[in-house]
């Protein structure tokens, strides 16, 4: 290979490596994105789920408050039969 042709590749390359790093920004900027996404949803679900957790914890204290009652009503039917 000549120096003329040593040269063009030289400069070839010298062209290169800066295109490969924007890729590299492009990509990296890219995945960054993508993760920052994933990460808003999986936060938006753990919010969801808190809040359905917090409405069936207070269906739960009140369903033991209904099973208090009935079991008092049941009780108190009892006394009344003789039982």
């Amino acid at each position: 290979m000549g120096r003329k042709a040593r040269g063009a590749l030289l400069s070839a390359s010298r062209w290169r490596e800066p295109l490969a790093s924007k890729g590299l920004a492009v990509r990296l900027e890219q995945e960054y994105q993508a993760i920052t996404q994933a990460l808003r949803r999986i936060e938006a679900g753990l919010a969801d789920e808190r809040g359905r957790r917090e409405i069936l914890e207070r269906d739960l204290a009140e369903l033991k408050q209904r099973l208090a009652a009935l079991q008092t009503r049941i009780e108190d039917i009892e006394q009344r039969l003789g039982r």
